[in-house]
This record gives structure tokens, C-alpha cells and sequence, in this order.
């Protein structure tokens, strides 16, 4: 552009201002500032105007400054300091200027205000450091001893009691041998007082020994004489039965060969009674049983032997006692002529005698052990359990084999504690025999 080109264009611009006028945010405005107390300076954006309020200052309408007031002449005053955004037309700014306020001494205490509501608890703090041991205080003084009290007098001495009379001799104590009881054996022997201190009466019961060895067989007999030939038999198949409830011989028939035979043992006896309501004596064991076949000479003669059922115990009048135990039945055998025994079924054992229940030092009664069964070749044994003998072919005769019941407890009388007479065991079953050929 040429010079009078360019002169040309600013008298345009110069003319369209002067006709039009400035804009309104291109020309100044004012900002009065006033303060309490007055004669504060005035800083805007750092430069201090040189005019102390009131006072007034022309800025660009649209622009923000930083304007301080202060009083530099005074101390002891804060400074207030302000963003002013320049608007059209006049702006006003009026500050009041507070003084800097020191602490003086504390006022007194107000009373107390009312308690807060409960925070929340805090975390547990770490445990500070113990505290040195304090010295020890000084002792105490000693508290003064009270005045002993005055002692009574003395009461007066009574007179001596008359000597008693001299008192009659003592007996003398005595041992004597009560009842003697066997358990079974592996158990513990022991020995009971039945009696008193002064005069003891010692019960013993003491366990069973192994059983002891077989012995030799005895000599042979004489042979008897040949009895008479039978008839011829019939054929092949039993022939005959015989039974025996007590002991015998039997003589085989011409042409038997062989003998079908059952055997039951004797019962053995049943205990005593003791002398109380409730002392029941044990029961005896029942005989034991052999089925067997056996071979045997025609002719020849044989040995029957029922056992013999054991005796029962007698019941014990005197409190505390037991009554005696029943003694044991004996075997049931069958032996040839010489003795030697071919097949047997074993007795029943004793019962033992009742305790008396009044009393702790006696042991309860026992039952008798029931018979053994035979056994061997062509033999079946059956050992008893019980009073009641095991059963074969038949039902054996009324108490045969069978172990004898205990003796009975005593009745007493409720009101009187009197008692009647105590009860003995009952006997065992003998033995029984059944040939069948």
C-alpha cells in the first residue's frame, strides 16, 4: 500500500470513529473504592495507585485485576484483598478493614456445657513405656498395744467321781472252722469271718485242683461160668430191651453181638438253705448222658451200676452261716466181668449252700455243675446244663438223673422276725440204663 494510500485509509478510520463513537467495551470505566477507616492505599495488580480511599481510577470495561487495600502508614491492620471483574459504567468496591487482633490473657472458665453424644471409639494406642518405680513411701507408725484384759478367776475343783466296780473277765476269743466251699478251679482261694471278732468262725473257699491221673485198672476177676446157650436167633435186628433204675448185671443173649445203650449219670444234691427269708440253697446238677453201641460176648455177664444221687445240704439256723452245699451223684457205668468199665455217663455236682443276705461275708451259692456225657468210638455224649437231665430215645422215670433242688428259704413272720426252720437240699436222681439188643 502507498503512502497516500495509507494516509487515505486512517483519516477513513479517524472520521467513521469521531461520527460513530468508541465502542463500550473499548472505552474506560470507572472504579470507586472506599474503606473504613479511610485513607487506605490502593494497589491494582501490584502498582499502588498513589490515591488513598475514597478514591476512583479508570479501568477497561471486561478485565480483571487484583486490587489491595491496606492502611502502610498503620500497623496492627489486616490487608484485604480482592478480584475485581471490570463491568460498563461505574463499579464500586467497599471493604471495611479489621484490625489484627493479639491474645490477651484467658478469660475464666464458663461453665461447663452440656455432654456430647458419645463418639465413636477410637483404635486401642500403643502401650507407652512403664513409668520408673517410684521411691517407697516411709513406714507407718506403729499403732499403740491395747491393755491386756484381767484374767477370771479360777473355778473351784469338783470332787472326784467314785471308783466303778471291777468289771467281769472277758472271754476268751475262739476260732473254729466254718463251712469249706470249692470253685472252679483257676479261681482265688479266700477265707471269710461268718462269726464274730471274739469268736470267729472262718468259712473257706478254696478252687479245685487239676484232675488227677487215670489209675491202673485193677486185676482181672475170675471168670464166671458159662452160662447156658440161648436159642438159636431169629434173624438179624434188635431183639430185646431191658432198663435198669438201679444197679444190676445183665447176661447177653445167645447170638447178641452188639447192645444199643443209653446211660444217664446221678443228679447231685441240692444246698442248704441259710436262715433268713430269701436264703435259697443252689440247686444240684443233673446227670450226664452217653448213647453208645458196644460189642459184647454172648453169654457173657455184665456190671450195670446206676450212680447214686448226691445227698442235699443241710440248712444253717444261724444268721450269717451258709447252709452246706449237696455232695455230688455218681457215675452211671456198664462193665464187662473183669471191672473194666466200657462206657459210663458222669454225676451231677452238689449244689452250693445259700447265702444269707443279711450278711456281705458270704459268697452267693453256686449251682451244681451238670454231668458229663461220655465219648469214644460208637459213642455220643451229651454234658448236663441245669437240674434237668439231656433228653434220649425216652422220657426217663420221675426224677431220675435229675439234680436236687436247693433247700427252700425260710418263711419270717413280717411283724415278729420270727423265722421257721431252715430247709435242706433235695437228694439227686439216681441213674438209669436202657439196653436195647
Amino acid at each position: 500500500m502507498t503512502q497516500p494510500r495509507r494516509v487515505l485509509w486512517l483519516a477513513t478510520v479517524v472520521a467513521t470513529l469521531c461520527l460513530f463513537g468508541v465502542p463500550a467495551a473499548m472505552r474506560a470505566q470507572s472504579l470507586h473504592v472506599t474503606s473504613f477507616p479511610d485513607g487506605a492505599n490502593v494497589l491494582i495488580d501490584g502498582v499502588d495507585t498513589g490515591k488513598v480511599t475514597p478514591m476512583a481510577v479508570s479501568l477497561t470495561a471486561g478485565t480483571t485485576h487484583t486490587v489491595v487495600v491496606q492502611l502502610s502508614n498503620l500497623t496492627g491492620w489486616n490487608v484485604d484483598k480482592r478480584t475485581v471483574t471490570i463491568a460498563s459504567g461505574d463499579n464500586f468496591l467497599s471493604v471495611t478493614l479489621l484490625p489484627t487482633l493479639t491474645t490477651g490473657p484467658p478469660g475464666p472458665q464458663g461453665p461447663p456445657g452440656p455432654t456430647g453424644a458419645a463418639g465413636a471409639s477410637g483404635g486401642i494406642g500403643v502401650p507407652g513405656a512403664t513409668g520408673a518405680t517410684g521411691p517407697p513411701g516411709p513406714a507407718g507408725l506403729t499403732g499403740l498395744t491395747g491393755p491386756t484384759g484381767l484374767t477370771g478367776p479360777t473355778g473351784l475343783t469338783g470332787p472326784t467321781g467314785l471308783t466303778g466296780p471291777t468289771g467281769a473277765p472277758g472271754t476268751a476269743a475262739t476260732v473254729q472252722v466254718g463251712t469249706t466251699l470249692t470253685n472252679p478251679p483257676g479261681t482265688l482261694a479266700s477265707v471269710l469271718n461268718g462269726g464274730t471278732p471274739n469268736a470267729a468262725i472262718l468259712n473257706f473257699i478254696i478252687p479245685q485242683g487239676p484232675a488227677g491221673l487215670t489209675g491202673p485198672p485193677g486185676p482181672a476177676g475170675a471168670a464166671g461160668p458159662a452160662g447156658p446157650a440161648g436159642p438159636a436167633g431169629a434173624g438179624a435186628g434188635f431183639s430185646g430191651i431191658q432198663e435198669f433204675t438201679s444197679s444190676g448185671t445183665w447176661t447177653a443173649p445167645a447170638g447178641v453181638t452188639h447192645v444199643l445203650i443209653e446211660i444217664w449219670g446221678a443228679g447231685g444234691g441240692g444246698g442248704g438253705s441259710g436262715a433268713t427269708a430269701g436264703s435259697v440253697g443252689g440247686s444240684g446238677g443233673a446227670g450226664g448222658y452217653t448213647r453208645a453201641v458196644i460189642a459184647v460176648t454172648p453169654g457173657a455177664l455184665y456190671n450195670i451200676i446206676a450212680g447214686v444221687g448226691g445227698a442235699g445240704g443241710v440248712g444253717s439256723s444261724t444268721t450269717g452261716v451258709a447252709g452246706t452245699s449237696g455232695s455230688a451223684g455218681t457215675a452211671s457205668q456198664i462193665q464187662n466181668g473183669s471191672g473194666t468199665v466200657i462206657a459210663s455217663a458222669g454225676g451231677g455236682g452238689g449244689g452250693g449252700g445259700a447265702r444269707d443276705p443279711v450278711s456281705s461275708l458270704l459268697v452267693p451259692p453256686t449251682a451244681g455243675a451238670g454231668g458229663a456225657g461220655g465219648s469214644g468210638t460208637n459213642t455220643v455224649g451229651r454234658n448236663a446244663f441245669g437240674i434237668a437231665p439231656p433228653r434220649g430215645s425216652i422220657d426217663l422215670p420221675g426224677g431220675a438223673a435229675s439234680g436236687g433242688r436247693g433247700g427252700l428259704a425260710p418263711t419270717c413272720d413280717a411283724f415278729t422276725g420270727v423265722c421257721s426252720s431252715p430247709n435242706g437240699g433235695a437228694i439227686g436222681g439216681n441213674g438209669y440204663f436202657l439196653l436195647t439188643y
